[in-house]
This record gives structure tokens, sequence and C-alpha cells, in this order.
């Protein structure tokens, strides 16, 4: 048996977005449809895609429906690592259809060199 997902990811709500520094053009939820088997897993990423540059971090919380989905793990994207910068990447909890305080940002001191990034990919992946 197959369960159609897309119009439940329509139903996610980014409750909180913050991007410092700059804004990013769009957050969004990829794939927004997936065909899935009941009982199976799947990924879905939170993507980025800004078109300016210097983009250190970014934190949102995220809706899900928890009488159809079980969200099993939230794992780093490789966005604003992909230029070999490291990362801290934390939540502050998962659970009853809300996963908050998702937050991904390029470790950086004033002392440090190194840029924000800019483009896109993935900020964070979760495993349903």
């Amino acid at each position: 048996m197959r369960l159609k997902l897309g119009k439940l990811f329509l139903s996610l709500i980014f409750l909180f977005v913050i991007i410092s520094f700059v804004s990013a053009n769009t957050v969004s939820v990829v794939p927004s449809i997936i065909n899935a088997n009941v009982g199976g897993n799947f990924l879905v990423n939170v993507y980025a895609n800004t078109s300016t540059s210097n983009l250190f971090s970014l934190q949102f919380d995220l809706n899900y429906n928890p009488s159809v989905l079980t969200l099993n793990s939230v794992t780093e994207g490789n966005f604003l690592k992909s230029d070999g910068a490291t990362t801290i990447f934390n939540y502050s909890s998962i659970g009853g259809g809300l996963v908050r305080g998702v937050y991904d940002a390029r470790n950086k001191t004033f002392a440090d060199a190194i840029p924000g990034i800019n483009g896109n990919g993935s900020i964070a992946i979760l495993n349903f």
C-alpha cells in the first residue's frame, strides 16, 4: 500500500526562521511530494536557496503530523559546510509533531577570515 504524503508536507509550517546577517531567498522542503510504503522510511531535506552572499546561520522550527509520520532523526545537511568550513548543528527537541530550534551555523569568530556562503543546498535532513 502506498501513502501519498504530498498533502501532508503542504501542512508543514515554518514557525520561526532566522537567518543571520542576510536573508535567504527561499527555504523549502525538498522533495515536496513523496510516495512511500506504510511503515517505510524516507528522507526530506530542508533546503536553502540564496543569491546573496555571507549566509552564516539559519534557525527554524518545523511542524509535522505525528498521527501519520514518525520522525526518526534530524541530521545536518551539507550546504553551510560545502566549502570545508566547520559548522555547529543542533536542535533543542523532537516530538509531538514539532522539531524545535534546529540551528545550523558556520563556526566563525571575529578573528576568522571565513566568509559566509551563497548558493543553495541542504540545511537539514529529516528521516521519517
